[in-house]
């Protein structure tokens, strides 16, 4: 008899905890989720990548003689449009050649003028002709090289853009074709990125691609890939890609990051929201609603595609993803999904 007690007590201290357990479970609340019904779909392979935007062109502006400066119109980030007048030299000395040739110059047309009615009548001989029309062109050459001079001594802009390095100072002497001003383009820029080895393959020059700026609030803008280097980083063993992009507002900027999605291939599959897939230690995996509970799944994936990524396996065409409110959950807890 003592031992049939001892046993009731047993089985009462054992049971005991499991009927507190069931009652504390069974007085939960379901656990509020999102979700969405998975379908079969086609998407768009995509490859991630961070880029950098760089100036269209860069041009290193020179005065061709050199010279004392004398006036410094341009300012380091100043924007500039074309044909404005950015800085001058001294042109004393290239003046007074051109004085010196117009005169010469004048001389010779005078000479020209009178001794063409003489040529015409036949009593100035051919070979003295020659000379006098020869001279009249060394004079026009020599008086357009001298203005050309002069004109030198001005430096506009070629283009629109913005004014990468300018160091001019007033006073400041410069060397024969010494870089005075740099001037980039930025009505077109590219987005250079650069792309691992084991991927440039598939990277092909007119491939569409999405770029978003965070410094621009994620401004999204699509572009197209024009072209890739063919010689390799040997540090990063990666090759460089870029896609031009029209900036006529000029809202980009070099040096401004952003985020490159090259879009590829087109494939089929189960496509989710790439926040609701969890990483665990034997792999991926995501939570699927099955009569009422929450019950976790192992999956698969391939790719990351427009819309999310890519799921080879784990999951089936139906079944109940939960996309949100998936922090609280556990195996088998009870799910009621959130009115939205």
């Amino acid at each position: 008899m003592r031992h049939k007690f001892s046993i009731i007590l047993i089985l009462w201290a054992v049971l005991l905890p499991a009927c507190q357990h069931t009652d504390k479970d069974s007085g939960r609340q379901p656990i509020e989720v999102e979700t969405m019904r998975i379908d079969s779909a086609e998407a768009v392979n995509m490859n991630t990548y961070v880029g950098k935007v760089e100036e269209g062109t860069s041009l290193q502006l020179r005065f061709p003689l050199g010279g004392k400066i004398t006036s410094v119109r341009a300012k380091k980030g100043q924007r500039v449009r074309q044909g404005e007048l950015l800085a001058t030299t001294d042109d004393t000395q290239p003046r007074n050649a051109l004085q010196t040739a117009e005169a010469t110059l004048a001389q010779a047309q005078d000479a020209y003028e009178r001794l063409k009615q003489v040529y015409e009548q036949g009593a100035l001989a051919e070979v003295k002709w020659i000379e006098i029309k020869t001279q009249l062109q060394k004079a026009k050459a020599t008086a357009d090289a001298a203005r050309q001079q002069v004109n030198d001594c001005k430096l506009y802009a070629p283009q629109n853009g913005i004014i990468e390095e300018c160091d001019l100072r007033t006073g400041q002497q410069l060397l024969p074709a010494q870089t005075a001003v740099t001037l980039i383009n930025t009505d077109g820029v590219q987005i250079v990125f650069p792309v691992p080895e084991k991927e440039i393959a598939a990277i092909r020059a007119g491939d569409k691609a999405e770029i978003t700026v965070p410094a621009l609030d994620d401004l999204r803008l699509t572009g197209t890939i024009g072209e890739k280097d063919m010689l390799s980083n040997p540090l990063t063993h990666s090759y460089n890609a870029k896609i031009y992009i029209s900036n006529k507002d000029g809202m980009l900027m070099p040096g401004m990051m952003c985020k490159v999605a090259c879009l590829g291939s087109r494939v089929t599959g189960y496509v989710i929201p790439a926040s609701c897939v969890q990483t665990m230690q034997y792999g991926i995996s995501v939570w699927v609603v099955k009569e009422g509970k929450a019950i976790r799944r192992s999956v698969t994936s391939s790719a990351y595609v427009k819309g999310g990524i890519l799921i080879d396996s784990g999951i089936e065409q139906g079944n109940i993803i939960i996309t949100g409110g998936y922090q609280k959950l556990y195996e088998g807890a009870e799910v009621r999904e959130k009115d939205i």
